[in-house]
């Protein structure tokens, strides 16, 4: 099967000399002795760079494909879709943050900053593993400040209540819920166009996050602060971050979900030509 690698995964491999992915775990000790020389800071910048922009996509196109199911009162897939567009983004702010994510072959992840003598950070642990609790442990310690590290749900982290969500519906509902609706996971009503945008512009202009905490809103307020950081994050850094291709594929969910007027979304994923054909 054919498939683009991350990059990063890459840059380490070639600094332990690993030619043969398969065989990585013969190199762990390798991996454990790194020290990010300054020659390297660039190639591994311009690595960090790309797999921001590749995992930035992933959770844009499941951020508006469960805007797309949302709209037509479909919520179970909808919650799996948000779940995992909050996890790609947490990824994304990480690299962006200048993280370098990447494995040792022996299901230990690690992280490492693209600073001059870094060595790597192994955030998993016995009981914290796999790429999903070691992202969300990883944001926790690297990013101890962000707002969405300040308050919880129930004493549980947004993101765990993240987890527990998307758990509910793939693994402990018997079946998928619809035609009835939410969970009690997702706000009601959003076939209603004006309340769906109002909502997502209530969510991303609270300085406070507030409703990041609340149960109904919380998996739809997370990914949506999140889509809109990481937006702001890459423009600051004049970063190009959707190709021609891609933007056109997110243009098309946008247009079939018939938010295409919706100033949120022309902000975060429509460049200005698409406003202007609009306003014609």
């Amino acid at each position: 099967m054919n498939f683009k690698r991350y990059l990063c995964q890459e840059f380490i491999e070639a600094e332990v000399g690993c030619s043969d992915p398969t065989q990585l775990g013969q190199y762990k000790d390798r991996i454990d002795s790194i020290q990010l020389s300054a020659s390297k800071l660039s190639d591994l910048k311009n690595a960090i760079r790309t797999d921001s922009t590749d995992v930035f996509y992933k959770a844009s196109v499941s951020f508006l494909e469960s805007l797309y199911s949302l709209r037509r009162g479909h919520s179970s897939w909808a919650i799996i879709k948000l779940y995992y567009s909050i996890f790609y983004s947490l990824r994304a702010f990480l690299l962006l943050e200048g993280y370098a994510i990447f494995k040792n072959g022996k299901g230990d992840i690690f992280f490492l900053e693209c600073v001059e003598n870094a060595v790597p950070i192994r955030i998993s642990t016995n009981k914290i593993k796999g790429d999903h609790k070691t992202t969300i442990k990883a944001f926790a310690e690297l990013c101890k400040s962000h707002k969405l590290n300040t308050n919880t749900i129930d004493s549980i982290s947004v993101f765990e209540w993240a987890i527990q969500c998307r758990e509910l519906v793939n693994y402990r509902s018997s079946s998928f819920i619809e035609p009835d609706y939410g969970y009690e996971a997702v706000p009601e009503d959003l076939r209603d166009l004006n309340r769906l945008e109002g909502l997502l512009e209530s969510y991303i202009n609270d300085p406070y996050y507030t409703y990041c905490f609340l149960e109904e809103h919380s998996l739809l307020a997370t990914a949506s602060v999140l889509m809109n950081e990481l937006v702001d994050m890459f423009r600051n850094d004049g970063v190009a971050f959707l190709t021609d291709e891609r933007h056109v594929f997110l243009k098309a969910i946008i247009k079939k979900s018939g938010l295409m007027n919706m100033s949120v979304l022309r902000g975060l994923f429509l460049n200005d030509a698409d406003i202007l054909i609009m306003e014609e």
